[in-house]
């Protein structure tokens, strides 16, 4: 009996030990969890900013294939451009802002030739008066079709997963 006491004294203290050890177990693995959830939400705060930007990228590009398959865009089109490239102001530097007032102000003047020019074929207008309009649209197409390979270079900087 004297040895299942001493067995059970023995038994005791070791618990005695492991309730000592285990708050500050626990209190390590809680610390270590909280540190792995915050780096799972800042990972996730950079993937919601990266989709973000790239459906603004998404958007433009679009955009740019409606103006070079149409030769023109309309009110509408320039309107969902512009509420869908709005957040850019918020999401990425004043660069991206400015470059898309660009390609808008672009758009605008593309359509602009385009009417004045449909207005001047129906108004049976001379090829001179035309010429004005036709030159300015031909630019505009022009700086369209450039703007394929700019828009990436553009945007890289933001859509760079490394550097988020």
């Amino acid at each position: 009996m004297e040895m299942l006491g001493a067995v059970g004294s023995y038994l005791a203290l070791i618990f005695w030990y492991f309730q000592g050890l285990i708050t500050p177990l626990i209190a390590f693995l809680a610390v270590r969890i909280s540190r792995q959830q915050s780096r799972t939400d800042a990972g996730r705060v950079k993937l919601e900013l990266f989709d973000r930007r790239l459906k603004i990228l998404e958007e433009v590009r679009r955009f740019l294939g409606l103006m070079t398959r149409n030769g023109d865009v309309t009110g509408e089109q320039l309107a969902t451009f512009s509420s869908e490239t709005m957040p850019a102001e918020f999401l990425m530097g004043t660069d991206i802002k400015e470059y898309l007032d660009e390609i808008f102000q672009h758009a605008l003047s593309l359509h602009s030739s385009k009417e004045e020019l449909r207005a001047m074929f129906e108004s049976h207008a001379s090829s001179e008066m035309r010429e004005r309009p036709a030159r300015v649209q031909q630019a505009e197409m022009n700086w369209v079709t450039n703007q394929f390979v700019v828009v990436k270079q553009k945007f890289k900087k933001y859509l760079d997963i490394s550097q988020l």
